[in-house]
């Protein structure tokens, strides 16, 4: 038999005794704040909310429970997520919204509190998205049938994202659905900018479509390209007459495929906003466009089988494609679908439609091209991304668009293929994502083009 050593019996009760605090202290950090949402459910969902929106919202997420990477909630303190935007993040982004738009419509709370101090990232669209779910969402909760939720927040230190929400974004959608209902304190948000440069349109019922005619969606186009024209005006610049004429029928067509390709026959929607902060060094134009209905996968998919685009351009583009690397059938629909020339409404060869989001993206390429070729000092490149159903992709220059003469050689057509060879060859699966938890149930798109640089503006 061993004698027993007291002062090493001494040293491993020690060591034990601290292993066993030490297990300890890690269970109490790993442990969620009390308060903390944990992994947040929503026992009431089978209970539809009488809004449209809010349907549309809550149909983003296939999720039935939501963790604080995703929805952040301490009581009613709801933190803002750190990466808010859709070209990097887009998935968890839209996840976050649908999420909120739920805690704000179920929830048993009748005020919360949004804080914005820890975003790093943000985007237009998203924030508008916001604004427009959660302005329907307080009106229209479960739990408060004879009062709206009550929404407070904290503002994010960068001004410019500030600026966003308090004149286009969340504050400005609560104070238009209920005016004088935000009490603003904070002394930043109080500054006003004569340099900013704001656009904001949305449609509120279906119009005849009509290509000649001063309806809603053409009006809108020409007050569009009216903004573009301010937003340049500060710099010195101008539109000249064809490309004037060019983005009015560009984001008419655009507006009217929104319209059209909602399915919605009560009351379709579609939001147009624009942004621009041209008091500081390196302004940049943010444009978004959204609407709620069907995807484009699901436009082609309801066509009839004998349709031209159909049948002639999407299904063996689809069918040459498939089997590849990163390929999904609804993201192909999808890129097929933005290829000039390609359209729901084009029944034969010679039939023109389909070049409202390739040449919208084509005329601001051009115009950041130009203002290169002048000797403007611009800093970076044109973005644009698109979202439908659970497809996301991003355009960020890196390719080219293609041209090619008609066949009857009587006008151009467009083409983006996502790659250096052409329609052939895949698109690049670095630029065509599909998301696996999020489903927009529409179509969302995101321009971000830069303004020359103001000499005169250090902010």
């Amino acid at each position: 038999m061993k004698k027993i050593n007291k002062s090493d019996s001494k040293a491993n009760f020690l060591r034990g005794w601290k292993r066993f605090i030490s297990s300890v202290e890690r269970k109490k950090r790993k442990k969620p704040k009390s308060g903390g949402n944990g992994n947040l459910r929503f026992s009431n969902e089978a209970m539809p909310i009488e809004n449209q929106v809010v349907t549309f919202i809550e149909r983003i997420s296939t999720l039935k429970e939501y963790s604080s990477s995703i929805l952040k909630v301490n009581e009613d303190k709801i933190t803002i997520p750190k990466y808010f935007d859709l070209y990097d993040n887009p998935e968890k982004s839209l996840l976050f919204i649908s999420a909120a738009t739920k805690l704000i419509a179920r929830g048993k709370r009748s005020s919360y509190l949004f804080n914005y101090k820890k975003n790093k990232t943000h985007c237009l669209g998203l924030e508008c998205l916001l604004g427009v779910a959660l302005t329907a969402a307080r009106r229209n909760s479960i739990n408060f049938n004879d009062t709206m939720i009550q929404i407070n927040g904290v503002y994010p230190k960068d001004e410019q994202y500030l600026e966003i929400i308090r004149d286009i974004g969340l504050v400005k959608e609560i104070n238009n659905s209920t005016p004088g209902n935000v009490l603003d304190a904070t002394q930043a948000s109080k500054k006003i900018n004569p340099k900013q440069r704001i656009f904001s349109a949305d449609s509120i019922g279906k119009e005849s479509a009509s290509a000649f005619a001063h309806d809603a969606k053409n009006k809108t186009a020409e007050d569009f390209t009216k903004y573009i024209n301010n937003c340049l005006n500060d710099h010195n610049l101008k539109l000249v007459s064809d490309a004037e004429n060019h983005l009015t029928s560009c984001m008419g067509e655009l507006l009217d495929n929104a319209e059209r390709h909602c399915g919605l026959e009560q009351r379709p929607r579609w939001y147009l906003r624009g942004f621009v902060n041209n008091n500081v060094k390196n302004p940049i134009c943010e444009l978004a466009v959204f609407n709620f209905g069907k995807t484009i996968d699901e436009t082609f998919n309801d066509l009839p089988k004998d349709h031209f685009s159909l049948t002639q351009q999407v299904i063996p583009y689809i069918n040459r494609h498939i089997n590849k690397r990163g390929m999904f059938k609804e993201g192909l629909i999808t890129v097929a679908a933005l290829q000039g020339r390609v359209s729901c409404k084009n029944q034969e060869e010679t039939d023109s439609s389909g070049t409202g989001t390739i040449e919208l993206l084509k005329l601001f390429q051009d115009m950041h091209d130009n203002l290169r070729k002048m000797g403007r000092d611009i800093k970076g490149g044109i973005k644009m991304t698109l979202i439908s159903g659970s497809t996301h992709i991003n355009f960020d220059g890196s390719y080219k668009l293609e041209k090619r003469l008609s066949d009857d050689e009587e006008s151009d057509i467009f083409t983006y293929p996502f790659n250096d060879i052409g329609l052939v060859s895949e698109p690049d699966y670095n630029y065509l994502k599909r998301m696996k938890d999020a489903r927009f149930p529409g179509v969302m798109i995101n321009i971000r083009f830069p303004l020359p640089e103001n000499a005169t503006q250090r902010t």
